[in-house]
C-alpha cells in the first residue's frame, strides 16, 4: 500500500487546478502536493518585476470553477492575479494537502508493484524523505528557472544585477541609471513601468519584436460596461467570447489561410510603431519577419517612452559588463547603476528529467533518444502513472490562449484515465509507444 494516491509536484496554475479536480470531481483526499517555493502561485509568485501583468484577458486567464467579478478589468497585475491563485487554494480546501518550502529530489518507478518512491527534502530543516504514491504528476512548470547570463563581465558590476524573476523589491531605482536587457514581453512591461521614475534608462534588445496595441479595459466602452454592471451571467459570456476570439485569431495567424489577415496585422502594428515610436527607432523596432512566427507583445506605454530623452533604445546585445556599467559594440560604455535582465526562461533543463526513472532510464535519456514530446502532452510510454501537467510539458504551452484552461484539459483528461487507479490505489496505465509516435507525428 501506497502512501498516498497521488504526489502532486508544485502549487502554481496547474498543480491548483489538479488538486481540485481530485478533491471535487473525484472526491478523494488522497493526495499531496509539494511546493518548492514559501508560497503557492508558480509563476506568479516568482516573477514579480515592475508592471507585471498578464497578457491575456483575466475574464480567460482564471478557473472555470473559480469565476470572479473582474468588473471592467480586462488586463489583471501580478499581486492580483498572486492573491486570486492563493485564494482559490483557501476556498476550495486544498491548503490542508499542499507541503510548502518542499523540494522533490528524485522520483523512481517500481514496475514490479506499480508504485512511484519520492524523495522529498524539507527546504526548511534539510530533511530527506520519502514518500510513494500510485500516481505521479508534474505541475512545476517551466516559467521559473531564468535563462542563464551570458555576457562577460556581470561578475565584476559594482552596482545591482537584478533579474525578472524574484526581482529585488528593495533596490531603489529612483533617479538612478538604469540598464535593461530584453525587448520581449516582460522587458517591455518594465520600461514602461520604471522609466518615468530612473535618471536614464538605455534597452539592449538583440532581435525585433511585433508590438500591437493593447486593447483597453471594458470601462472604454460605455455599452459594454452597462451590460457588466446589470447583466446577470455576463461574466461568463465576456469569458467565452474572448475564447472564441483567441481561438480565432489563432486560426487566422497561424494557417495557411489568415495570410491576408497576418498581412493586415502586420501593416496595422508597423503603424502603430511608426505612429508612437521615434523615427530614429524605426529599423530597429520593425521586424523583418512575418507576425505569428513569435509571441505578440501588447505594447501599452513602452513606445510612449521611446520619445522621451531619458531612454535609449541600442538594437544589439551588450559585448560586456565593466564594473561601471555596460559596453556596447562600438566600445562605448553605457554607465549603470542597475542592470535588469529580462532575457526569458531555461525551459530545455528542467531537473526533473534526469532525475525521474523508470526501468533505470531517465525521462531525459528518452527525449534524447526519440526527441521531446509526449502524448497529448502529458504521457510517456516508458513511464507508467506519470503524467506532464504545465508549461514544461512538451506543446501545451499556446501564444494566443490561456494556459489555466490547457492546465484544466488536462486534469480532465487525467482523471477519466487514472481515475480508476486513484480510487483502488492499485494498477497501472501508461500510453503506448506507437500512439505516442503518431501523435508526436501529427503534432509536427
Amino acid at each position: 500500500m501506497t502512501d498516498t494516491a497521488v504526489i502532486i509536484i508544485g502549487a502554481g496554475i496547474s498543480g491548483v487546478a489538479m488538486g481540485h479536480k481530485l478533491k471535487h470531481e473525484l472526491r478523494t483526499d488522497e493526495f499531496e502536493i509539494y511546493e518548492r517555493e514559501e508560497q503557492v502561485g508558480g509563476t506568479w509568485y516568482i516573477n514579480n518585476y515592475p508592471g507585471c501583468a498578464n497578457d491575456i484577458p483575466i475574464q480567460l486567464y482564471s478557473f472555470s470553477f473559480a469565476q470572479r467579478d473582474w468588473g471592467s478589468t480586462l488586463w489583471a497585475t501580478q499581486p492580483v492575479i498572486e492573491r486570486y491563485i492563493q485564494d482559490v487554494v483557501k476556498e476550495h480546501g486544498l491548503s490542508d494537502h499542499i507541503h510548502l518550502s518542499h523540494s522533490i529530489l528524485d522520483a523512481n518507478y517500481d514496475v514490479a508493484r506499480e508504485i512511484w518512491t519520492v524523495s522529498v527534502k524539507n527546504n526548511g530543516t534539510g530533511e530527506v524523505f520519502k514518500r510513494t504514491c500510485n500516481i505521479l504528476i508534474t505541475a512545476h512548470g517551466g516559467l521559473d528557472t531564468p535563462r542563464p547570463i551570458d555576457t562577460p563581465g556581470v561578475d565584476t558590476f559594482n552596482g545591482k544585477v537584478l533579474r525578472s524573476q524574484r526581482y529585488d523589491e528593495s533596490v531603489d531605482i529612483t533617479d538612478k541609471n538604469v540598464v535593461v536587457v530584453g525587448n520581449a514581453c516582460t522587458a517591455t512591461q518594465i520600461i514602461a513601468e520604471i522609466a518615468p521614475k530612473v535618471k536614464s534608462l538605455t534597452q539592449f534588445a538583440r532581435g525585433k519584436q511585433w508590438y500591437i496595441p493593447k486593447p483597453p479595459n471594458l470601462a472604454n466602452y460605455p455599452r459594454i460596461q452597462w451590460m457588466v454592471e446589470n447583466i446577470p451571467g455576463i461574466h461568463t459570456f465576456i469569458r467565452n467570447l474572448i475564447f472564441c476570439a483567441t481561438e480565432y485569431y489563432f486560426a487566422a495567424m497561424y494557417a495557411e489561410k489568415g495570410k491576408g489577415v497576418r498581412k493586415a496585422r502586420m501593416e496595422e502594428s508597423a503603424n502603430h510603431m511608426k505612429n508612437l515610436a521615434p523615427a530614429k527607432y524605426h529599423d530597429a523596432l520593425i521586424p523583418d519577419f512575418e507576425i505569428g512566427a513569435k509571441r505578440r507583445v501588447y505594447d501599452d506605454e513602452y513606445l510612449k517612452s521611446l520619445n522621451t530623452e531619458k531612454v535609449d533604445l541600442v538594437a544589439e546585445r551588450p559585448t560586456r559588463i565593466t564594473s561601471t556599467g555596460v559596453v556596447k559594440q562600438d566600445g562605448t560604455e553605457v554607465a549603470a547603476d542597475v542592470i535588469i535582465f529580462a532575457i526569458g526562461f531555461d525551459t530545455t533543463t528542467n531537473k526533473f528529467t534526469e532525475h525521474f526513472h523508470s526501468n533505470s532510464l531517465s525521462i531525459r535519456e528518452y527525449w534524447w533518444r526519440s526527441n521531446m514530446g509526449a502524448y497529448l502532452g502529458t504521457a510517456l510510454a516508458p513511464f507508467p502513472n506519470l503524467f506532464l501537467l504545465g508549461t514544461a510539458s512538451p506543446n501545451t504551452a499556446s501564444g494566443h490562449n490561456s494556459v489555466l484552461f490547457t492546465a484544466e484539459c488536462t486534469a480532465n483528461y487525467i482523471i477519466r484515465l487514472a481515475g480508476p487507479i486513484i480510487r483502488a490505489k492499485k494498477g497501472s496505465v501508461r500510453v503506448t509507444e506507437g500512439a505516442e509516435r503518431e501523435y508526436q507525428q501529427w503534432i509536427r
